[in-house]
């Protein structure tokens, strides 16, 4: 059976459809770096550069124009291991929920979205556009509200790492936008959603 993309899924490989992939890069034109990526989405997103989950994008400048899909989700933090035997010693649920531990810090949507801004703002990054859901009452959210955002009026079926799309997501999507003109922006997507 197809499984709900959501926030706390614990599946992060969910691409961007192709078909909304168009509508942005029409706007932003060439896409020079996607720091959230892998081999397969960059066939739909086409960015002259791209980093995968082993290059660590958060740690790296980002430059030129940007699109961004991060792996959605909170943030968590390594499981403890005793010193002497190196055994983990975690009671989290989400480990037990998902039936095993985790060795290293998992950056979520704090950081993610923290870091574009911080690109934006530095002006290494020129323009760019990321998608999350809207997550209006999180604080990871509220950046975002200082750029052109495009409220998607339907649920988006992200496509999962074998190219197949998934059935609709459980909330709806936001796209924010840096760097560009809100007319740009309408031009695209005046008919599937609301930009503000």
């Amino acid at each position: 059976p197809d499984q709900r993309v959501n926030q706390d899924s614990g599946e992060v490989e969910w691409y961007t459809p192709p078909w909304l992939l168009e509508r942005v890069k029409r706007v932003l034109g060439t896409i020079d770096l996607d720091p959230a990526s892998c081999s397969t989405a960059n066939l739909n997103v086409g960015a002259s550069r791209f980093y995968t989950a082993d290059d660590d994008g958060l740690s790296r400048l980002w430059d030129g124009t940007v699109w961004m899909n991060h792996p959605y989700g909170k943030s968590e933090k390594a499981c403890p291991k005793t010193k002497r035997t190196k055994e983990y010693r975690c009671k989290k649920n989400a480990c037990k929920n998902r039936g095993y531990h985790i060795d290293h810090d998992v950056p979520g949507n704090t950081e993610w979205i923290a870091k574009i801004v911080e690109e934006f703002k530095s002006g290494r990054m020129t323009s760019g556009a990321c998608i999350t859901f809207a997550s209006t009452s999180e604080n990871w959210f509220r950046p975002l509200y200082d750029y052109y955002q495009v409220w998607l009026y339907d649920r988006v079926a992200f496509v999962d790492k074998h190219g197949v799309e998934g059935t609709k997501t459980t909330k709806g999507s936001v796209i924010t936008f840096f760097g560009v003109s809100k007319k740009d922006i309408e031009r695209e997507f005046a008919d599937i959603g609301k930009v503000k």
